[in-house]
């Protein structure tokens, strides 16, 4: 069974066996606080908007077992909130999800950040390269023979 499918059949009953009764009635307050919601596999991030100032960073992993031939689904939360974990911003993020559909999987932000920062140092770096440089120093070494022929001397000179 596909992640798709497995939030669709997440009604409120079938949330309330993972979340307390309060935490679902609540969630529906927060519905519109959901934001920033990604997918990786099976992980869903989002941050939720919660009474301080700071959004809560809140992270799903749904993933489908089968047990003795039954399918099942088992869900893991976490939050930043006080709470910490199966609290009404994880809630709000299935229920959002629920809502608005399953988002594209993609890689976190911060991995997209992190890879984008690296293209624009390669290419600061490959643009750097192209333009000819001029050496800063050269070292030369002169051997000069003197009018007999039997003694050599080596000089080094820097430019």
């Amino acid at each position: 069974m596909d992640l798709a499918k497995s939030l669709a059949r997440l009604d409120d009953g079938a949330l309330s066996e993972f979340f307390s009764n309060s935490a679902i009635a609540k969630a529906h307050g927060y519905l519109s606080r959901v934001r920033e919601i990604e997918r990786t596999g099976d992980l869903l991030r989002a941050k939720v908007q919660g009474s301080d100032y700071a959004p809560y960073a809140v992270s799903i992993r749904l993933e489908n077992r089968e047990f003795f031939g039954t399918p099942s689904l088992e869900i893991a939360t976490r939050c930043t909130c006080p709470v910490g974990n199966r609290c009404k911003h994880a809630a709000a993020l299935l229920m959002a999800v629920r809502k608005q559909g399953l988002p594209a999987d993609k890689p976190r932000s911060e991995v997209l950040q992190w890879a984008a920062g690296l293209k624009k140092r390669i290419d600061t770096a490959l643009r750097a390269a192209d333009k000819p440089q001029r050496p800063r120093d050269a070292i030369f070494y002169v051997i000069s023979v003197d009018d007999s022929g039997d003694d050599a001397n080596l000089r080094m000179l820097k430019v």
